[in-house]
């Protein structure tokens, strides 16, 4: 496929940890993606170990689709706005005198540099806190690692996550953010 002016061909973090060659159109898409892969990547490692993070799941909405594709996951429901990650688990939280219960945790990924909610994503974000969900906008995939082990009380070298910090950092590489 050649690349056009709106087209790029960049690589891309795969689960495994290899890059991959794709075609995207924007940049701070692209990096969401590499994100939510390793975030995705490293639950899966850890799962054995805390079984809950099974419950973690992401939607559809922060990663490249060619057009023909985008179009049929709106015919089946895919909406602007919709949070990335979703991890429908209540939980009590302790903030000094202040106790909190949460229905669960909802977060949006966004790129290390400049990373900011739509007003779609403002407006699921008010919506979900009514009904009593933790909503965040972490940017990267270390800082959205560190809010769910906030989130589930995982603490340690699991909290620290260093396997993810350097996934993370090729992130950054790759994305020209060193």
């Amino acid at each position: 496929m050649r690349a056009t002016r709106a087209q790029v061909k960049e690589y891309q973090l795969n689960l495994s940890g290899g890059a991959e060659e794709v075609t995207t159109r924007r940049k701070a898409v692209h990096e969401e993606a590499m994100h939510q892969a390793a975030l995705m990547a490293h639950r899966g490692e850890m799962q054995e170990t805390y079984p809950n993070l099974r419950f973690l799941f992401s939607t559809l909405n922060g990663i490249f689709m060619p057009p023909h594709i985008r179009a049929k996951a709106i015919e089946a429901g895919l909406a602007k706005g919709i949070l990335d990650l979703w991890y429908p688990r209540a939980r009590i939280a302790q903030d000094g005198k202040i106790t909190r219960v949460y229905t669960g945790l909802a977060m949006d990924l966004k790129r290390l540099k400049g990373g900011r909610p739509t007003p779609e994503q403002l407006e699921w974000a008010a919506h979900l806190k009514e009904q009593g969900w933790l909503v965040l906008f972490p940017a990267g995939c270390v800082e959205a690692w560190r809010c769910l082990c906030a989130f589930e009380g995982i603490t340690g070298e699991d909290h620290i996550a260093a396997a993810l910090v350097e996934r993370e950092g090729v992130i950054r590489r790759m994305c020209g953010l060193e």
